[in-house]
């Protein structure tokens, strides 16, 4: 991507503000995200998260201390062009000794531009002698592309 057309991404997505209207060129505020979100290529990204101990567990959607659960993520892809081999790797913080990850990795073979998938196949296990398990938080790497590129997303369980 040359210069002129990063700007043109850059400007064409800011928060229009009527406050802004006539004192700088665009009439509106940057926002980032949303410039990311509308960049050209492959951009999957982590638009969803739930917490599902229905079957691991006792079903009452807060995680508990022995209970298996699984973590499921819809991911869209908000570029334009069609990605595959989109890989998730669930990681978890390296001080936690009460999170046993069963299932770390999957992978999105093909994600269209504009599509999204839900992921439901990422799955941990919560000790017994776990005494606050909702304080911890697991993080979901994405990679894609060639060279490969990361998007980290951290998730707070419990929440």
């Amino acid at each position: 991507m040359t210069g002129a057309q990063l700007k043109q991404l850059l400007l064409a997505n800011v928060d229009r503000l009527p406050s802004l209207t006539g004192k700088c060129a665009t009439g509106g505020r940057l926002n980032l995200l949303r410039m990311l979100q509308n960049a050209p290529g492959v951009n999957p990204v982590v638009i969803e998260y739930a917490v599902d101990d229905v079957a691991g567990g006792n079903g009452d959607g807060v995680i508990n201390p022995g209970e298996s659960v699984k973590l499921s993520l819809t991911v869209a892809n908000r570029g334009d062009d069609t990605g595959s081999n989109i890989g998730l790797t669930l990681t978890k913080p390296l001080t936690s000794t009460d999170l046993t990850l069963t299932t770390s990795m999957a992978t999105i073979s093909t994600l269209a531009a504009g599509e999204q998938v839900k992921v439901g196949t990422l799955a941990f296990n919560v000790g017994a002698g776990a005494v606050t398990p909702k304080s911890h938080t697991l993080t979901v790497t994405v990679s894609f592309g060639s060279p490969v590129q990361t998007l980290i997303y951290d998730f707070p369980l419990g929440v």
